[in-house]
């Protein structure tokens, strides 16, 4: 009598519900050429190739970013329109030579039409001489300090032109004391404002170089105020003539 043997559980090709168990798929990821990525799959990036710069790209960006820095430094003072100028920092009488004592800064609003003067340009004003009264806090003007003329208080400067025989022979220098007299030419026709005109002091400010074609020099005299119109008729006339006195003698 023959005997049949039972499959083990294991060796059983049905699961024991009488199918085949499910085969596993393969991942479709996981297939593709030889190192195993499929270049089409969503899940593989693929680097991109760097970047070439042109020398020429490159000079343009680097040359747009200086204008912008230049337009950045030139729009910050403009649109805040605050500058360091210089202040009097206390009354200063006319005459007074020009220190650091005298003055003080302050940054404020400042119109690019006005005459001020900077911080920055200090070094221009220091050692001038200031040409009239300054009061304290007053902003300093280029206009408020410079070479003095010679001239005091209630004097008036006259050019005074004179050909080479009205100039004596040793010349003119500044600081001469001068009388300055109407000479009538013997013309037939009087020169206007010489005939009636009186001798006029003056003082030696400056002179000039005598003119190549002309021979005139010009020399800068101070006057009185109310002599300076009459002298400036004669000088204008030409018909004059300069007596010197020696210093410290009044004419």
């Amino acid at each position: 009598m023959s005997r049949t043997i039972p499959t083990p559980p294991e060796l059983s090709p049905t699961n024991g519900a009488g199918t085949h168990p499910p085969r596993a798929t393969p991942d479709p990821s996981s297939v593709g050429p030889r190192n195993g990525l499929d270049p089409r799959s969503p899940g593989v990036r693929v680097a991109a190739a760097p970047r070439q710069w042109r020398p020429k790209t490159v000079l343009v960006a680097a040359l747009l970013v200086l204008l912008g820095g230049l337009g950045a430094a030139w729009a910050v003072p403009t649109l805040t329109g605050r500058v360091e100028v210089l202040l009097v920092g206390h009354d200063v009488r006319t005459g007074t030579v020009l220190t650091a004592a005298e003055l003080t800064k302050a940054s404020m609003s400042v119109d690019p039409r006005a005459s001020v003067v900077r911080l920055s340009e200090a070094d221009t004003v220091l050692g001038q001489t200031v040409l009239r009264d300054l009061s304290a806090g007053s902003v300093l003007s280029p206009a408020d300090v410079g070479t003095p003329t010679g001239l005091s208080r209630g004097q008036r400067l006259v050019p005074l032109p004179l050909k080479p025989e009205q100039v004596p022979a040793r010349g003119l220098a500044p600081g001469d004391r001068l009388l300055v007299v109407p000479a009538p030419t013997g013309a037939a026709v009087p020169v206007p404002g010489v005939q009636d005109a009186t001798p006029v002091n003056a003082v030696v400010i400056a002179t000039g170089a005598a003119d190549p074609a002309t021979g005139i020099s010009v020399v800068d005299v101070s006057c009185a105020d109310n002599d300076a119109v009459p002298l400036a008729k004669l000088a204008a006339s030409g018909a004059v003539a300069v007596v010197v006195f020696p210093a410290g003698e009044a004419p």
